[in-house]
């Protein structure tokens, strides 16, 4: 690492720290106060799926001999659920069965897949979260691992999904960690700096048309649209926080920079032509 003395072992015992806990992040999140509104409403559409089939003549021990055990029903236990437990009580069912009660089996299947769906995406942008903001602590403490690209990783994802105030957050850590780089020299593969920014400007080629936004009926094809929206927003974010972060050295510290923005500068003009 870069500094010494407390701060570098500071650094490190920090970075350890953040290391355990994006190890764990996964197991945490299955308890975190903030996943608990999307848990209740994934056990509250569990239990109307077991009465559902209940309804619809399965015997209740049939279901208690096969429902998820250990305590609250977690997003694991959910999809055990829905990957084979539900259909193996739906051919349990007496037949002939009333097709009404299978129909609402299904549909109470499919309202329990859409509950663990939404847990799947608060637990993946907690984990975002929490991968960003133990890489920004690392990076203001002005030392870094050998291993940059957890961190790397991290803010750039912030970069592309996140919203307004972290993904302006991010975008400062990186300017900052693009800093601290610089003191280290190229390898072969070129200069761990370069590639950062590399990939910063590839987000802001990714900024679509803006009437395809208007004209997209498609929902997952809008869905890409916002995306690639919010990723070129970040991209800017990044270079904005670079231009603050270097002042009018910009290019004179980061000379990849102006060849990196060069590239779209001259097809523009070409077109314009």
């Amino acid at each position: 690492a870069e500094g010494g003395g407390t701060e570098e072992a500071s650094c490190f015992s920090l970075y350890e720290d953040a290391c355990l806990c994006l190890s764990t992040a996964e197991a945490c999140c299955e308890v975190a106060p903030e996943l608990a509104p999307y848990l209740a409403v994934l056990r509250a559409e569990a239990t109307s799926l077991g009465t559902a089939f209940e309804r619809a003549g399965l015997p209740r021990s049939t279901m208690a001999g096969s429902w998820p055990r250990g305590g609250l029903l977690s997003l694991r236990g959910a999809e055990t659920m829905l990957g084979s437990l539900a259909p193996a009580w739906e051919a349990a069912l007496s037949v002939p069965a009333n097709a009404a009660s299978r129909i609402r089996c299904r549909e109470s299947r499919d309202m329990l897949a859409g509950a663990a769906a939404a847990v799947r995406r608060a637990q993946s942008e907690l984990l975002i979260q929490i991968r960003a903001a133990a890489a920004e602590a690392v990076v203001s403490l002005g030392c870094l691992p050998e291993k940059v690209s957890p961190l790397i990783n991290a803010l750039m994802q912030m970069v592309l999904t996140g919203a307004p105030t972290p993904q302006y957050r991010a975008a400062a850590a990186l300017a900052s960690l693009l800093r601290l780089l610089l003191a280290r020299p190229a390898t072969d593969k070129g200069h761990p700096a370069d590639k950062v920014l590399a990939k910063v400007c590839s987000f802001l080629g990714s900024r679509p048309d803006p009437e395809a936004a208007i004209s997209t009926a498609d929902t997952a094809a809008a869905e890409e649209v916002a995306i690639a929206s919010r990723a070129a927003v970040g991209g800017e974010r990044v270079l904005r926080a670079c231009c603050n972060e270097f002042a009018p050295a910009l290019f004179e510290r980061l000379p990849a920079l102006w060849q990196l923005l060069a590239l779209p500068l001259g097809v523009a003009k070409g077109e314009a032509k």
